[in-house]
């Protein structure tokens, strides 16, 4: 998994079990959001 997803993932875990279920949306789209960006060295590739 890449970095940048790790820490995307962690952060929206933390969210997630501090806010409650409410923003569970948010945390998803984070998520995704963090697959889609581009890892240095790996620009345009599909990760």
């Amino acid at each position: 998994m890449p970095q940048p997803v790790q820490v995307a993932f962690w952060a929206g875990m933390v969210d997630f079990v501090g806010d409650g279920p409410d923003n569970l949306d948010d945390v998803l789209a984070s998520i995704d959001a963090a697959w889609e960006a581009p890892v240095d060295g790996d620009e345009g590739e599909d990760h």
